[in-house]
């Protein structure tokens, strides 16, 4: 199970944050080599899954390569979950392959440090965490928000700029991880209010269901296409295709996904492993 990937067999775990099960099985082999699919269960979101899978020690067997700003080796906690607690090293792929067009981290880039860390850590385990299919999505960008990121690389207050940047993030937390919030974005869209959109709202406002899901095909298909470069570097190692969480688009009337939910499109997701 994804809840339990520690207990798992592999070398290399690759997370693909907010991955539907289906949406994986009807494009991986495209990408992938031979290999066999199973179905797991996932967490409700990726602070769920964080706490979850990685609730113990500090694993010191455990290198991990983020997409994901809140997964960081800067020390800095996303709410009570700090990364450099728990990991041997965190390499920070967030920040060093951040896109301002589309306001993401360039899987290729993630890829790429992925390669290095491999590399230099040999005899541990490696996780690399790709931010795709979850948005922004190339074919429908959307960077605004996350704003407060632009200059880090020069900005000697990273520690700053990153608390400021989840405190934004989580500032409507109550309405975003309640069933409510629909009500709430339908309300605001009736009577034209415009103000604190997050990038959930922006996209439920601005495209609908079938749009939004070949935008998040698109966004797997980007990363899968460079995790199939870095499975052809390390043919030798185990390496299990994963994800933290799926997505839903109007199933069951969520969309997106939920703090704690049990929508079986949120909850299903691939576990897909090079060995058969």
């Amino acid at each position: 199970m994804c809840l339990t990937l520690m207990k798992e067999e592999w070398d290399v775990a690759i997370i693909l944050d907010a991955c539907r099960y289906d949406t994986f099985k009807e494009v991986y082999k495209k990408y992938l080599p031979s290999g066999q699919l199973h179905k797991r269960i996932g967490a409700s979101d990726t602070f769920d899954w964080l706490h979850s899978v990685f609730n113990g020690r500090k694993n010191n067997n455990l290198v991990y390569v983020s997409g994901h700003p809140g997964i960081n080796g800067r020390n800095i906690a996303w709410g009570y979950f700090n990364a450099t607690k728990k990991f041997y090293k965190v390499y920070d792929a967030w920040l060093s392959g951040w896109n301002w067009e589309i306001g993401t981290a360039l899987p290729e880039e993630v890829t790429k440090i992925g390669i290095q860390a491999r590399k230099t850590h040999p005899n541990r385990r490696l996780i690399i965490h790709f931010i795709q299919p979850h948005f922004p999505y190339r074919k429908a960008p959307c960077p605004s928000t996350y704003s407060d990121l632009k200059g880090v690389k020069k900005n000697p207050k990273l520690g700053f700029m990153l608390e400021k940047l989840f405190r934004e993030l989580m500032s409507f937390s109550d309405l975003n991880f309640s069933r409510l919030r629909i009500a709430y974005w339908m309300f605001k869209k009736s009577f034209n209010l415009d103000f604190l959109q997050d990038l959930n709202e922006i996209y439920w406002r601005k495209y609908n269901p079938q749009r939004l899901k070949e935008f998040y095909r698109d966004n797997l298909e980007w990363a899968l296409e460079s995790i199939s470069n870095f499975i052809s570097r390390f043919g030798d190692d185990e390496i299990a295709v994963t994800s933290d969480h799926g997505e839903a688009f109007g199933e069951g009337g969520d969309f997106f996904h939920l703090y704690k939910t049990n929508n079986p499109v949120v909850r299903c997701v691939p576990y897909w492993s090079s060995k058969a």
